[in-house]
């Protein structure tokens, strides 16, 4: 019993990346009585989809070229904001290791402005 053949799905398709939990395929949820649901869900299994969650009548699943494409490019958005994040404490340290320096330039500077 396959309802998958049912479904015309070419033009619905839709490739995803959502933040921290990959790229997934998605694609509208069949609307099916409940005895049929364990079909479609083996249907699905046996097609290789991994449904992860469904929301507003989609469904959002992981495949092999989701996983692939994870593996290959990961969350590059988080990567950069970690990136960044590692960049501004390093900047941080650099200034604070040279506080002393620029807090000594500092006066100089005021104590120059006050003469001229």
């Amino acid at each position: 019993h396959s309802l998958m053949p049912q479904y015309a799905l070419d033009d619905q398709l839709y490739v995803v990346f959502i933040t921290q939990l990959g790229f997934m395929l998605k694609m509208p949820m069949p609307e099916v009585r409940p005895e049929e649901a364990e079909y479609v869900e083996r249907d699905f299994e046996a097609a290789g989809l991994a449904l992860q969650f469904h929301e507003e009548g989609e469904g959002f699943f992981k495949t092999a070229k989701c996983a692939s494409l994870d593996d290959k490019y990961g969350d590059i958005l988080s990567r950069m904001r970690d990136l960044e994040s590692h960049l501004v404490r390093h900047l941080e340290l650099q200034v604070l290791a040279s506080l002393s320096e620029l807090l000594d330039a500092q006066s100089v500077l005021a104590e120059l402005d006050c003469i001229l």
